[in-house]
């Protein structure tokens, strides 16, 4: 199917295509637990807006076009609009594509891979320069630092939940080492928020532990050494959590919210 895809865009050598088609052969050999029955698709194509939490995103991003010409500022806003109906309207065409839970599974394998990468690459480059050097983003919507820390955080539930998925122990033991570094390139953004994501998905990926003994040890450990390992400025730098009100930063982000 992808293969025909490519032919009908003219390109079959696309990187994109080129990315899926690795991500699915991935998928392929290391995530062998389900039958085969669980990826057919349904010959009833039932429609993706018939549920609820669909219906209510058609109905939010609708009032978001309707009262978008009352804003206050409705120049400056045109970005912030822009960003928000490009991932919102992605949203709806991946309820639209992903029927299987085979398409599902693809699906988390490409976004764990996209995102993996700058993980492992920002990983590499925290513990090669000590953590001295904040990480950055490649640029669009995690750009900035915080963009960025914020994605790698997302990204390692998933990684893990491919890694507790796959029947092979190259792949289990390859996910072991892209968490790690990806949890490095984390705190090597150096962002304040940051940590206290990566602290709150450490504690939620512990609660689904099955075995809470041993990972609550590995987590503790890991944590420790990341945490000594990195410089004095960045401890510095998150030391200032306890006195956000006198940053200008961060009470902007406070602020508007209030």
């Amino acid at each position: 199917m992808v293969r025909r895809h490519a032919v009908d865009l003219g390109e079959s050598d696309e990187p994109a295509f080129l990315g899926l088609r690795i991500c699915t052969n991935f998928s392929s050999c290391g995530n062998c637990r389900h039958r085969h029955d669980d990826w057919n698709v349904s010959k009833e194509r039932q429609s993706p807006f018939s549920e609820p939490p669909a219906i209510w995103l058609l109905l939010f991003v609708a009032w978001i076009c309707i009262t978008f010409p009352y804003s206050y500022n409705v120049d400056g806003s045109v970005e912030m609009l822009s960003k928000v109906l490009k991932i919102d309207v992605m949203i709806l065409v991946a309820l639209m594509l992903l029927r299987t839970r085979r398409h599902i599974e693809i699906f988390v394998w490409v976004v764990a891979c996209s995102l993996g990468f700058f993980g492992i690459k920002g990983g590499i480059f925290t513990l090669l320069h000590g953590g001295v050097y904040r990480v950055w983003g490649p640029g669009g919507f995690i750009g900035g630092n915080n963009e960025l820390a914020l994605a790698l955080i997302v990204v390692i539930p998933l990684m893990r939940y491919l890694q507790l998925e796959s029947t092979r122990l190259w792949v289990r033991h390859g996910f072991s080492v892209a968490m790690l570094l990806t949890a490095a390139a984390a705190l090597g953004s150096q962002s304040r928020g940051a940590l206290l994501a990566i602290a709150a998905m450490t504690i939620f990926l512990w609660l689904k532990s099955p075995k809470k003994l041993v990972s609550g040890v590995i987590m503790l450990v890991v944590g420790v050494a990341l945490i000594a390992f990195m410089p004095d400025q960045w401890s510095n730098r998150m030391e200032t959590i306890n006195t956000y009100e006198e940053d200008s930063s961060a009470m902007g982000r406070i602020m508007p919210g209030g």
